[in-house]
């Protein structure tokens, strides 16, 4: 990335689609590709990144899913996706809770911030959608406010560390199928305070 390279927040729209699904699929398919069959990831990223999926996505005013892009190149360069959290695990509420379902940031633009960034701009929005700083304000004894929690591949080190670094603290470990592949995720979950203004 150049100094002169400036990039901004957008909130995905189905114009952006197209876009956001060739982002998507080139992003897991370099993060995947070696440990999974070809054609089992594939099948993998068909399923996951197809237009009717991420439409629903972005029409659905609960989650969040917001880009990065670059001034410059007018192009995405990152996105985060949030949506409700529907993981089997006793700490999940899957009514309130949520899940960051997908965060992916281009190898030329890492490790300079833009993921907490991502993060803190999709947890407001949700948090303002919720009136989970009105009701905490007041008060409320009865109001239960909603969690974050985030998954990923149990052998995946840096997101590990990124999570753990972005105040993210490990809840369990569980196994999925992919193919022929039955592999683990882990599920950490944000521990936040909000600041009020």
């Amino acid at each position: 990335m150049s100094d002169e390279d400036f990039y901004f927040f957008k909130k995905a729209h189905l114009e952006d689609l197209n876009e956001l699904l060739e982002f998507g699929r080139k992003q897991e398919f370099n993060t995947y590709s070696h440990g999974y069959k070809l054609e089992d990831l594939n099948k993998y990223l068909e399923e996951v990144y197809n237009e009717a999926r991420f439409s629903e996505y972005i029409l659905n005013e609960e989650n969040q899913l917001i880009l990065i892009k670059s001034s410059s190149l007018n192009k995405i360069i990152a996105y985060i996706l949030i949506t409700k959290c529907s993981i089997e695990n006793e700490k999940v509420n899957k009514d309130i809770d949520f899940l960051i379902k997908k965060l992916y940031i281009d190898e030329n633009y890492r490790r300079i911030g833009l993921g907490s960034k991502l993060i803190q701009e999709a947890w407001q929005k949700i948090s303002e959608n919720c009136n989970i700083q009105y009701y905490e304000k007041k008060g409320d004894s009865n109001y239960i406010p909603p969690k974050l929690f985030v998954n990923f591949w149990n052998q995946n080190i840096n997101a590990e560390k990124f999570y753990e670094k972005n105040n993210f603290k490990f809840v369990s470990e569980y196994g999925f199928q992919v193919g022929s592949v039955i592999d683990y995720d882990k599920l950490y979950i944000y521990n936040f305070e909000f600041e009020y203004k």
